[in-house]
């Protein structure tokens, strides 16, 4: 278990990261991001973009210590589906 304010997250529709940036340095941060321009924009901001969509985010080597996803569940087209993908 992380202790506050460190860990890993990942952030499912991450953008540009610029949440993830928030957290700072002390977290291991992660996105899926289908969008390449705001991909590309993550990574050199320093976020590890590990997928571009969601539908095989469960085959996956990782767990993350807390997942976010702002704004996602109206534009996916199962959320249920969505939702235990993302758990």
């Amino acid at each position: 278990m992380a202790k506050l304010g460190s860990g890993s997250v990942l952030d499912g529709g991450c953008f540009t990261g610029e949440f993830l940036n928030y957290l700072g340095n002390g977290w291991q941060r992660y996105g899926i991001e289908i969008n390449e321009a705001a991909a590309q924009y993550a990574q050199k901001a320093g976020v590890r973009v590990i997928a571009k969509g969601f539908s095989h985010i469960d085959l996956l080597p990782m767990q993350f210590d807390a997942v976010v996803a702002f704004d996602i569940v109206e534009h996916v087209e199962d959320p249920s589906f969505f939702l235990r993908q993302m758990s």
